[in-house]
């Protein structure tokens, strides 16, 4: 089961993945009746969440490895199936979250058909396109996969939970592009374990992990005991974050990733803020080209928290324009596209 806001009418509906029949459903929340209308988006597998995959305003459908972009419309309609590719194709449970911190949601997967754990990343398209990779093929019967920031140093780190060899497993993330993972283990006593979780249980600051198991019926949070301090609660660690007072900033914004026009004038890119913090600020610089050449820049907004601009300026015929998007926080300001420098800005 999952809940999200379908069809953006401001109330939550719910999803649910059918096992037997493969059925994705989702069930149109009406609370002037207190009544609920189930819809069928499509037939995918047993596992199912939501997210805004393409980042176009709505919510779409990620059922097993199969994609149901949001069309829109009252209520919305979802187009047709399509997959992520991945050997193996049949995945178990699925987690949508934002691995790589390029701003744009991925999908991780657990599938026991191969004991594998894998992400399936994001390029951030209209509509989205996706590049799996292999995490670990040794989760014997991997039932579940999660995400969090498990070690304080502001990448997503993984959660594995495996039947067979009653393990709960935790990949580390390096921080690369795209990222690798090393596998340490939580505990190997977890007796059929069916379901891994993570989340601040209590409240020190880092993230512990919750497990449920089968064959021994028993739920077990696991401690962390990492020793670190984090004073403002953002996540990253002191020691690791070069604004450790503000909690809206942990590190310098990587480059904008992923800008394009949703419409003639409507330009949109993907956020800073799963690399960076909240408190995200972003520079648009629009320069002109003239015979392969670039001139003429102009800022066109500074410090603006939008992810969105609209610019009704139209190209002198023969020149084109070009945009450069960076951003800033507390702890510095990021590049400027392709690690460009120019236009007026101010720092």
């Amino acid at each position: 089961m999952w809940s999200a806001d379908l069809d953006g009418d401001g109330d939550n509906d719910a999803l649910s993945a059918s096992g037997f029949d493969g059925k994705i459903v989702w069930y149109e929340n009406k609370v002037a009746t207190n009544s609920w209308t189930p819809r069928l988006i499509g037939i995918a597998g047993e596992s199912v969440e939501a997210a805004d995959l393409d980042q176009d305003g709505d919510v779409d459908v990620v059922g097993g490895l199969t994609c149901f972009d949001n069309q829109g419309g009252s209520p919305p309609i979802f187009a047709a199936g399509r997959a992520i590719p991945s050997v193996p194709t049949s995945v178990n449970a699925i987690a949508i979250l934002d691995v790589d911190r390029d701003g744009d949601p991925d999908v991780l997967s657990a599938g026991q058909e191969g004991d594998m754990i894998a992400w399936h990343e994001n390029n951030g398209m209209l509509p989205s396109g996706w590049t799996t990779h292999i995490v670990s093929t040794t989760a014997d019967f991997a039932t579940f996969a999660y995400g969090a920031d498990l070690d304080g140093d502001g990448d997503v780190d993984l959660l594995s939970s495996s039947f067979f060899d009653d393990t709960i497993s935790w990949y580390e993330n390096d921080g690369g592009s795209p990222p690798s993972f090393a596998r340490h283990v939580v505990s190997s006593s977890a007796d059929g374990t069916r379901s891994v979780f993570a989340a601040d249980l209590d409240r020190d600051g880092d993230m512990d992990v919750i497990s449920a198991s089968q064959n021994d019926q028993k739920v077990v949070w696991h401690v962390n005991d990492t020793d670190y301090a984090d004073v403002d609660h953002d996540g990253m660690r002191d020691e690791l974050d070069c604004a450790p007072t503000d909690g809206t900033a942990f590190v310098v914004p990587r480059e904008i990733s992923s800008v394009r026009f949703r419409s003639n004038s409507l330009l949109e890119w993907n956020g800073a803020v799963a690399g960076s913090g909240s408190g995200v600020r972003y520079d648009v610089i629009r320069g002109t080209l003239s015979a392969g050449s670039g001139s003429a820049e102009t800022c066109l907004v500074n410090e603006a928290t939008a992810r969105t601009l609209t610019d009704g300026e139209v190209p002198a015929s023969g020149t084109g324009f070009y945009y450069l998007i960076r951003a800033s926080n507390a702890c510095g300001a990021g590049t400027l596209g392709a690690g460009r420098s120019g236009g007026n800005c101010p720092p």
